[in-house]
């Protein structure tokens, strides 16, 4: 079986769902607008219905030990069930299970996209989409231990997520044994087609500049932002208003005290400044 698994990584708001809609735009027959989107469960690797159906066991009756210790499995069923690629948005960071092995098996991965986004940023529009106040948002972003969907008043849709620390997620992912294109979400922003058209190339899809083009077109915030508006777009925390916030590069500016913003670079320093986020004299470049 050849390796046919491709994630779709990110720390959260970093720009996987902009990706992954245009990238479902560009692989349909006809290239056009979204029209009544629901990506809550649609090929998110934490999906606890993708792993009930594929593990045949209720995720809801297992801790998460016992979870991660199945899931390498699930995604070989996964990966056995069709011969054509499998396109997955993942939040989780890269990391083995108990029992030492990936919980995202190499051996089973054709291709990693990971995009990356200015952890300031980030830091704003998390906590502004989980409802949360940013001092809070930036703390766990510092945490080792924190994990995405661990809830503890209820039953969340998604699977818990090992996120490490913001800096930890990233260089999981582009220090593992995976064939990588990285994506910088300022470079999605301010050079949109170059940087999704690296991305398409890096995967082989064979499309023309002019239907990379056209994707894009359908699949700008404004269309997106008016889609949620409209209610056709049901990808939202239980206490945030908003999916589609601003998506504007820089705006932590204007939301952040010099104290937080120099508690983030502090933390994540030397990742900041490998991916071009700090200059050399350790101020922000965005």
């Amino acid at each position: 079986m050849s390796p046919n698994l491709v994630w779709l990584a990110s720390y959260p708001r970093s720009g996987n769902t902009w990706f992954r809609i245009f990238l479902t735009i560009l692989l349909k027959d006809e290239i056009r607008p979204p029209d009544a989107w629901n990506l809550r469960e649609l090929s998110i690797a934490s999906s606890r219905t993708i792993f009930d159906t594929h593990s045949g066991l209720s995720s809801a009756d297992l801790n998460a030990g016992e979870i991660d210790a199945l899931r390498p499995e699930v995604f070989q069923r996964i990966a056995k069930g069709t011969d054509d690629p499998v396109y997955m948005k993942i939040h989780d960071a890269f990391t083995r299970n108990r029992q030492g092995e990936y919980m995202f098996p190499p051996r089973l991965t054709r291709a990693v996209v990971y995009l990356v986004r200015n952890p300031l940023d980030v830091a704003v529009s998390f906590a502004d989409y989980a409802a949360r106040s940013l001092d809070i948002t930036i703390e766990n972003m510092c945490r080792k231990d924190w994990t995405l969907a661990r809830v503890m008043d209820g039953l969340s849709g998604q699977l818990p997520q090992r996120q490490l620390t913001w800096s930890g997620h990233v260089r999981s992912w582009t220090r593992s044994p995976n064939r990588i294109c990285l994506l910088r979400y300022e470079d999605m922003k301010l050079n949109p087609f170059d940087t999704f058209n690296r991305a398409v190339d890096f995967l082989g899809l064979e499309k023309t500049p002019e239907q990379v083009e056209m994707a894009l077109d359908c699949c700008r915030f404004e269309v997106l932002k008016n889609l949620e508006n409209k209610g056709e777009f049901s990808v939202k925390h239980r206490w945030g208003d908003n999916f589609f916030r601003k998506g504007v590069v820089g705006d932590w500016q204007t939301h952040m005290t010099p104290a937080q913003a120099g508690k983030i670079i502090r933390h994540h320093r030397k990742v900041m400044t490998e991916f071009g986020y700090l200059d050399k004299s350790g101020q922000p470049v965005f």
